[in-house]
């Protein structure tokens, strides 16, 4: 009997210990004997404990001072943002946000995102010529005398960027540069050109440009980046790099509006005048270098100013005369120097950072 007596009692008690229940203290100072299924940022979903069987009930996290949880753990409310005190264990009550009866849910606070260290960016813009790229004094009409110059007219840049942010350094980054910036000769040296051949009188020679080269410049570019945030709207940048920079020039083409005209015979070969004449242009590789700075906005939009120089080199190439008539051999390629030129240039130009 007395056996009996004992184990029923135990048997009460640990029916007890299953149904105790949880509290949930409102900003007013109400309690609600509850069992907590669910805690968000936003919102508490609990059922009463006196009507386990009933529906869910669901209040804002904004009304809510603290809960008391029935393993003894307190989990405190501050602006929508939970707090909990550790209880005697040590234990944090950070990690329990739901309680059904004998299985809480663990709640972990939300993980800040990893920091970005690498971002891409794209950017595009206008490109102004400077010193001997721009210069009047244009291979193309210097090529039988040399000279110095390229006369490139404005033009177009675009490119991408890889920026990596070195930690130790705030706003500090490794950066590296793809860009294309590619310029038209300029019109004026087209009309001086053909001003030239217009003055001569030669009856077999009246040439005519009929296609001026382009200028295509490829600087690959390593170095730093720097970026100073005054707020999450504006901010400023600073950049220098340094690389290589691969020069490409189309063909100067020149037709004879004369046409060809038989002028004499050597050593029994008829000789007769020129169709067309092409001169085609060797690419080159050059030291180059960027340096500028602009504007950030919302960290991710880009303006600014950049300055793309490169060392002086020598523009070579061949030339060709094309001729209409079968006893003419027009295979044959001559050397040329045009000059010395410079790829320099200021480029203007805006931009997107991922």
């Amino acid at each position: 009997m007395k056996k009996t007596l004992i184990s029923a009692i135990a048997v009460f008690i640990c029916c007890i210990g299953a149904s105790a229940q949880d509290i949930i203290v409102t900003n007013d100072g109400k309690s609600i004997e509850a069992i907590v299924m669910e805690i968000s940022s936003s919102y508490v979903k609990y059922k009463r404990f006196d009507y386990q069987n009933g529906p869910t009930f669901t209040t804002k996290a904004e009304t809510i001072s603290r809960i008391e949880f029935q393993n003894g753990t307190t989990q405190e409310f501050n602006t929508q943002k939970s707090r909990a005190r550790t209880d005697a264990a040590g234990k944090s009550a950070d990690s329990q946000s739901t309680s059904a009866r004998q299985n809480h849910v663990q709640y972990q606070p939300a993980a800040k995102p990893a920091e970005k260290r690498l971002r891409f960016g794209v950017h595009a813009g206008v490109s102004i010529p400077t010193g001997l790229y721009g210069n009047y004094t244009v291979a193309p009409a210097t090529i039988y005398s040399g000279g110095k110059g390229a006369a490139a007219g404005v033009g177009a840049t675009f490119g991408c960027k890889m920026l990596y942010e070195i930690k130790k350094v705030k706003g500090l980054s490794i950066v590296t540069n793809l860009d294309f910036v590619i310029n038209p000769t300029k019109k004026k040296t087209e009309n001086f050109i053909n001003a030239i051949f217009a003055n001569t009188a030669d009856e077999y020679f009246a040439f005519r440009v009929d296609k001026m080269p382009v200028f295509v410049s490829v600087p690959i570019t390593a170095g730093i980046n720097y970026k100073y945030n005054f707020n999450k709207t504006i901010g400023v940048w600073g950049e220098f790099a340094a690389g290589a920079n691969l020069r490409f020039i189309s063909s100067l083409k020149l037709i004879n509006t004369a046409g060809s005209h038989y002028m004499y015979t050597e050593n029994g070969i008829q000789l007769y005048s020129t169709d067309e004449e092409s001169y085609n242009y060797n690419p080159n590789i050059q030291f180059a270098y960027q340096t500028g700075c602009g504007i950030l906005l919302w960290d991710k939009l880009t303006l600014g100013i950049l300055f793309n120089g490169t060392n002086r080199s020598k523009i070579k190439g061949t030339s060709r005369g094309k001729i209409y008539d079968d006893s003419i051999d027009d295979s044959k390629r001559e050397p040329f120097y045009g000059g010395i030129a410079g790829y320099s240039c200021i480029m203007i130009r805006a931009g997107y950072i991922f």
